[in-house]
């Protein structure tokens, strides 16, 4: 069971890890990418 916001994203990052999680004008980033820089802010 997914109970924080951490779970879905180490399950999209094992699932789609090149996918673009988010993009604006300036910068885009993975979902591979994003998860390391979560897990390095904890």
């Amino acid at each position: 069971m997914v109970r924080v916001v951490t779970d879905y994203l180490d399950i999209s990052a094992q699932k789609y890890p090149e996918k673009i999680a988010f993009a604006d004008e300036n910068r885009s980033i993975t979902f591979c990418r994003l998860q390391q820089e979560a897990w390095c802010a904890i």
